[in-house]
């Protein structure tokens, strides 16, 4: 199934593409051979205009996917680190009297722990 996303994406492609995908499926080497000069010359003018269309949208998603990826990794640390300040925090005032039960703060707090699988 196509996301959002990649309609988003393909459909870019599809517009700034001189032909589509299916067209050039479609081509008959053949044929192509056959043409006048004219229409071979033609034929490769949007060849060459496709492909360097096509170049630079794999380099723009590979851009875009080490962006993400560098994302991604930095909030997974900071997580982990807030995982593990809001444990050692826990930890340090369970035997306060103020943060005895109930304390609304103090479940909130243990139920995400409990839901990362981290125990507080």
């Amino acid at each position: 199934m196509t996301s959002p996303h990649e309609k988003a994406g393909n459909a870019m492609s599809e517009m700034k593409r001189v032909r589509t995908l299916e067209r050039y499926a479609a081509c008959s080497a053949k044929a192509i051979a056959e043409g006048s000069l004219a229409q071979v010359m033609y034929f490769i003018d949007d060849a060459k205009k496709d492909i360097a269309t096509l170049a630079a949208d794999r380099d723009r998603i590979e851009r875009n996917r080490e962006m993400w990826k560098g994302q991604v990794e930095r909030q997974s640390e900071t997580i982990s680190q807030l995982r593990e300040a809001l444990r050692l925090l826990l930890a340090d005032v369970k035997d306060y009297e103020a943060w005895q039960r109930p304390c609304h703060a103090v479940d909130v707090a243990e139920a995400a722990l409990s839901k990362a699988g981290v125990t507080p």
